[in-house]
């Protein structure tokens, strides 16, 4: 019985390991979106003409530069849902020693953390901006 618990107790920390490893993969190209965005931002913005911009073509340009700058503020919201969830977790694990300091003996049980609601749209905030100013950009390129 006890080599079964080791056996699952082993797979779990390796689960956890994958799961640590893709949360630094997934924020490491999130940071490398963000940055291209802001460089492309700067870009565009550096690059526009005064000279013969029709109502459209304003409108179309304005709306690339708010879908790139919201998608640019919700990237960096997301990003530090990284450093929320290592609160969360910390503090969890200060109050499991805390009750292993007032004598409860519960044994110890792997935490998950699962990311707060707000983290998550925004996310979907972020990727629908940056979706949605690529679309505004093209449309604005035909103008």
């Amino acid at each position: 019985m006890d080599d079964i618990i080791r056996k699952i107790d082993n797979q779990i920390d390796r689960i956890e390991e994958i799961q640590n490893l893709r949360q630094q993969k997934y924020f490491d190209w999130l940071k490398n979106i963000l940055t291209i965005a802001v460089a492309f931002l700067g870009l565009i913005i550096s690059l526009k003409s005064e000279n013969d911009q029709s109502f459209y073509k304003h409108i179309f340009f304005s709306i690339t530069i708010l879908l790139l700058s919201i998608g640019i503020l919700f990237g960096s919201i997301v990003l530090y849902s990284e450093v929320h969830l290592l609160n969360r977790l910390r503090n969890r694990r200060v109050v499991y020693l805390r009750g292993l300091e007032d004598g409860n003996n519960e044994s110890y049980t792997k935490i998950h953390i699962p990311p707060h609601k707000f983290y998550i749209v925004s996310e979907y905030i972020c990727y629908a901006s940056f979706g949605l100013s690529l679309c505004s950009l093209v449309i604005y390129s035909f103008l």
